[in-house]
Order: C-alpha cells, then sequence, then structure tokens
C-alpha cells in the first residue's frame, strides 16, 4: 500500500441481540455508543449510548433497563451493565482481537466499524459473521483510498453463495495476479465444478460488484 497501512471495515447486522439496538428501535430514533466497558470479573459489561432527547424511554418490560445518567442540549446519555455473552456482534468481532471502533443502532440495524491489517483476516471473520448474523459487509475503506468521495458501497449479499465462493477462490487461488498463479480450469477443479461453472458464476459475480460501483459513481 502507498501512503498507508491498514483497513476500516463497515458492517452492518439485522436484528441483532443487542440491548443497544432494543432501545433505538423501541424509541424510534437512533442511537450512538458513547463507551463499552471490557467486562469485569463477576462476567458483566457496562455500556453507555447517546439518545435523542425527547425520544420516549424505554419501559420496565425490558430486560436490560438503561438508567440517565447524562443530558446535552439534545441528547441523553444512558447507562446500563448486562452478562457478557458470545451472542453479542461486538464481542464475536473482539474475539478476532479487533476492537470496536465504531458502533450506533437504528430501528432494525446495529453498524459497527473496525480496523485490520490484513484482508485475510478480515475474510475469516467475515465467513464467521456472516454463519452467525443477518449479516451484510457495507464498506472496506484501505487506508491509501485516497478522497473519501471516490468510496463505494457494496452489499455482499448482493451476490449468490456460489458466486462468492467463485470469487473467493479465484482471488485465494491468484487468478486475479499478473501473471496469473491459477487458471480457470485449475480453480473449477479445486471447487469440484466444471470450468464453464466456474466461469458463470465469477463472471455474474464481477458483473454485480461492477454494476454497484458504476451506480455509486453515477449518484455522486
Amino acid at each position: 500500500m502507498n501512503g498507508g497501512t491498514g483497513m476500516r471495515v463497515d458492517v452492518k447486522v439485522r436484528n441483532p441481540n443487542c440491548p443497544v439496538r432494543d432501545v433505538a428501535s423501541r424509541a424510534g430514533t437512533s442511537t450512538d455508543v458513547v463507551a463499552r466497558s471490557t467486562g469485569t470479573s463477576d462476567g458483566t459489561v457496562t455500556e453507555e449510548f447517546r439518545l435523542v432527547a425527547g425520544a420516549p424511554k424505554v419501559g420496565e418490560e425490558h430486560h436490560e433497563v438503561p438508567t440517565e445518567v447524562f443530558a446535552y442540549a439534545e441528547q441523553h446519555v444512558y447507562r446500563f451493565t448486562r452478562r457478557k455473552e458470545r451472542r453479542c456482534l461486538c464481542e464475536a468481532i473482539e474475539a478476532f482481537d479487533r476492537p470496536v471502533t465504531g458502533l450506533h443502532a437504528n430501528n432494525d440495524h446495529l453498524y459497527a466499524s473496525f480496523h485490520a491489517l490484513e484482508s485475510e483476516d478480515v475474510a475469516a471473520m467475515v465467513r464467521e459473521l456472516h454463519d452467525r448474523f443477518e449479516f451484510t459487509l457495507q464498506r472496506i475503506v484501505y487506508a491509501d483510498s485516497g478522497d473519501p468521495s471516490d468510496l463505494v458501497l457494496v452489499d455482499r449479499s448482493d451476490l449468490t453463495e456460489r458466486q462468492r465462493t467463485a470469487i473467493e477462490a479465484a482471488h485465494e487461488l491468484g487468478y486475479f495476479e499478473e501473471p496469473k498463479e491459477a487458471n480457470a480450469s485449475e480453480i473449477a477443479d479445486s471447487l469440484g465444478v466444471a470450468r464453464s461453472t466456474f466461469l458463470h458464476h465469477l463472471n455474474r459475480a464481477q458483473s454485480k460488484l461492477l454494476e454497484a460501483i458504476l451506480e455509486e459513481a453515477d449518484e455522486s
């Protein structure tokens, strides 16, 4: 990379098991997490988040009732303590030794960001998160990506499972390197499919990604 190292990864999860998302959904507004503790010896985690002032408060029926601890002009800060559990998106990310650097909730979704150095690390994390949550990889921002206006959002869920498998295998085996480290027949053999089948799924995946890039360019 030129001018910097690493990347920031932005992800979105629908209907996560998350008290912060529950608060946003019930209040009909958005929240921003202010802080999260790393946990205590008794297995609890404390979280604070901001909620737009004037939004309805969460009722006592909620299993994690937040306490108001501070008030700004337009936002209130709430705090709650919960048991540490691996079903939490933040803890799933942190299990890879990647701190969550940004977190906010809006209605049915939870959005999180984290940093990584290697694309292989991100690929492993994405596979696990995709298996555990209704998960969308929203954006990867590289340190040398330049003008933020050039960033493009690509929804990985637009690809079918076979299309993702084809393009991931092509990337991992060096199909896109110059010169190629593997040809289409070799990658097809590794996947146990015909060469024509592999190329069909690869071409469809590339076409969908290109369409997303061109759509973003036209809208900017």
